[in-house]
């Protein structure tokens, strides 16, 4: 998909991948609409790419409150004339166990990591259809198999995954694609949360954006990182089970 001259629409823009994703389409000329709830740090991204010689809108907005998305994306509109591709980053991290999981902790991870996927995609939809345009989604292999301590993580991408694989074939005949973006994990404020594995090393934003950016322009339908622990999943599934109780849980409990 070509970038120089497409506006996007980002979302979860003031940090990590998606405000490194949203520098590196500014300089291929793409129109960047920044989008998150910390105007500061939103308007100093902005503040940057212009400087850089590129186009950018800063819109504050909460994104699971359908009338903020509604308003965000009509100032895109009213700002640039429409919208080509959209990128889902928004979401909140959650490390735990499901054993202590607090229900209403659980509905507002929903509310932050579902619910704001299905307000961005359903807001902009018409728009997209309308220039053959791009949803794109981050979301993790912990979707497919989530890992000791973050069910609840995993949980929401499943979810968000189920939405957008659903939506690629209903809108199939429009002309509109769907990728799904699932990054190795990565050094950011979301991952703040989690203690760091011994002996992992996380991949750098500004790398993983790339790829983002690469696989959009590619136009790729699914990339998803941690392939070889599905792939194991099916093969040996007990095998993992051990895997991962051995190298996380026995590790924090001191076995």
């Amino acid at each position: 998909m070509n970038i120089n001259g497409a506006v996007v629409f980002i979302t979860g823009a003031s940090s990590g991948i998606a405000a490194q994703a949203a520098q590196i389409m500014a300089q291929r000329g793409a129109k960047t609409v920044l989008v998150a709830r910390r105007k500061e740090r939103l308007q100093q991204l902005a503040d940057q790419i212009e400087e850089r010689g590129g186009v950018a809108l800063a819109l504050e907005c909460d994104v699971t409150d359908r009338v903020q998305v509604e308003c965000a994306v009509a100032a895109t509109v009213e700002r640039f004339g429409s919208i080509d591709i959209v990128i889902n980053s928004a979401a909140s991290p959650a490390y735990g166990a499901v054993e202590d999981l607090e229900a209403e902790a659980f509905r507002t991870l929903i509310e932050t990591n579902v619910i704001s996927v299905l307000n961005v995609v359903q807001a902009t939809l018409p728009y997209l259809k309308r220039n053959k345009g791009m949803v794109v989604t981050l979301t993790s292999f912990l979707g497919i198999y989530p890992l000791p301590y973050l069910g609840a993580l995993g949980a929401t991408k499943a979810m968000v995954n189920a939405l957008t694989v659903a939506l690629r074939s209903e809108i199939k005949g429009s002309g509109v694609k769907v990728l799904n973006y699932g990054p190795p994990e990565t050094e950011s404020e979301f991952h703040a949360s989690e203690p760091k594995r011994t002996g992992r090393k996380r991949a750098k934003a500004e790398d993983v954006a790339r790829s983002l950016v690469r696989s959009i322009e590619q136009e790729k339908r699914q990339v998803i990182y941690g392939r070889f622990f599905t792939i194991l999943n099916c093969i040996a599934p007990s095998r993992l089970d051990a895997l991962f109780y051995r190298a996380i849980v026995a590790k924090k409990e001191g076995r």
